[in-house]
């Protein structure tokens, strides 16, 4: 005679966002997704996030903020260690002023 095993349904895994990003007329990303990003990195250690690590936190898909670090890259208000897929992202000074600037303007 044999028995059955019952397993235990597995819990399914909550979906990520994905966020379609909104641009200004010049092009640039708007909206809490560039503020929200660089929040994000305040709390990062020294060797910085990487964009998974910084989407999870997020909890949006990894390619929704792909453009968002492009553009943080861009204006320097992050700065990349690392190259390709190895790397990560941490606040530049400039960074840091704009993350203390928007506190100012919430407080």
């Amino acid at each position: 005679m044999t028995t059955a095993t019952r397993t235990k349904p597995k819990a399914k895994a909550k979906a990520k966002t994905t966020i379609v990003a909104t641009y200004r007329s010049d092009g640039l990303i708007r909206g809490p997704l560039i503020s929200d990003t660089l929040q994000a990195l305040t709390a990062a250690p020294a060797e910085g996030l990487s964009r998974n690590d910084i989407a999870s936190a997020l909890d949006v898909e990894p390619s929704s903020i792909t453009p968002v670090i492009k553009q943080l890259k861009e204006s320097g208000q992050i700065e990349q260690l690392g190259a390709a897929r190895g790397a990560n992202y941490r606040l530049s000074e400039q960074g840091r002023e704009a993350v203390d600037r928007q506190a100012g303007e919430d407080g």
